[in-house]
């Protein structure tokens, strides 16, 4: 029987192995003393940095993108 080499996820970031995992998370952003909470943002979070990936979710990148820069607009009327 032959078996496949599959290489181990490495994180692209810090460069740990074995520590991808895809999941739902709420991502803060803080920023000039607010805090804004996106929820369960789908991506690929490594354990180790806590770095996030959306490879395969590019929607939920776009999605997070979006909000924040909406926030950060809003902020800076309040603050202006």
């Amino acid at each position: 029987m032959k078996y496949e080499v599959v290489p181990a996820p490495i994180c692209p970031a810090c460069g740990a192995s074995h520590t991808i995992v895809q999941e739902a998370r709420d991502l803060i952003f803080n920023y000039r003393g607010q805090t804004l909470v996106v929820p369960a943002v789908q991506g690929e979070y490594c354990t180790t940095c806590g770095e996030v990936f959306f490879g395969e979710t590019p929607n939920e990148g776009e999605r997070y993108a979006q909000a924040i820069t909406a926030f950060t607009r809003k902020v800076h009327i309040e603050h202006d």
